[in-house]
């Protein structure tokens, strides 16, 4: 992938949520690529961020927002029985499906506009947010 691909892949994951920070979008590849579950601490650690930043973007990405608004619903937080300090990280089924799609997205070539909105719209049937 070159580096225009990778801005393509990262606009097209914000057309789902234009307000993500970038941090949320890393949590979220985070949880995805080293599932089924991690503990948030290896989170805190491997991206370099706070245990309230890190608590921060995986509540965004749960299903309430930490403001109690409705979140993105991708990811879900379980206390980690070892140390209740930190939770286990995994994906709902939605974050399932997001990954999945990523996946299709990155792997293939022949992308354009219409093709992302036809997928996207396949996947999510409306916009996350409203």
């Amino acid at each position: 992938m070159n580096r225009r691909e990778l801005l393509e892949a990262i606009e097209w994951i914000r057309t789902l949520d234009h307000d993500m920070p970038v941090q949320t979008l890393s949590t979220f590849l985070f949880v995805s690529t080293h599932g089924p579950e991690c503990d948030q601490k290896e989170l805190t650690e491997y991206l370099g961020m706070t245990q309230s930043t890190a608590s921060r973007n995986v509540s965004y990405l749960s299903k309430r927002h930490r403001h109690g608004a409705p979140g993105m619903g991708v990811l879900e937080s379980v206390e980690n029985p070892d140390d209740r300090r930190y939770k286990v990280l995994r994906l709902t089924d939605k974050g399932k499906k997001l990954a999945a799609w990523l996946d299709q997205l990155l792997e293939d070539k022949g992308k354009d506009k219409k093709t992302f909105e036809q997928k996207k719209q396949s996947l999510w049937g409306e916009e996350i947010h409203e």
